[in-house]
């Protein structure tokens, strides 16, 4: 019964972070090109820039992890990363 809740509660967290991230590319990444921000991994470093969608899911589960002193939480994803 524990590991079924702990399934369903990553599920869930799984869930969230990808309608986050469909939100965050359908709402703010495409006002942000027609306003000529770029959209980069490297955002900190410039001006204006905002983060790519997988680099702002990996920043908010750092932030999330620090915040609430949870287990970190890592992005998967069927693509290698380089």
């Amino acid at each position: 019964m524990v590991q079924q809740h702990a399934t369903k509660s990553a599920q869930t967290h799984a869930d969230s972070v990808a309608q986050f991230r469909n939100f965050y590319i359908q709402e703010l990444v495409t006002l942000a090109v027609k306003g000529c921000l770029e959209i980069s991994h490297d955002y900190k470093s410039l001006d204006s820039a905002l983060p790519l969608p997988a680099t702002l899911t990996i920043d908010l589960e750092h932030f999330l992890s620090k915040v609430d002193g949870s287990v970190p939480r890592r992005l998967l994803s069927p693509i290698q990363w380089e």
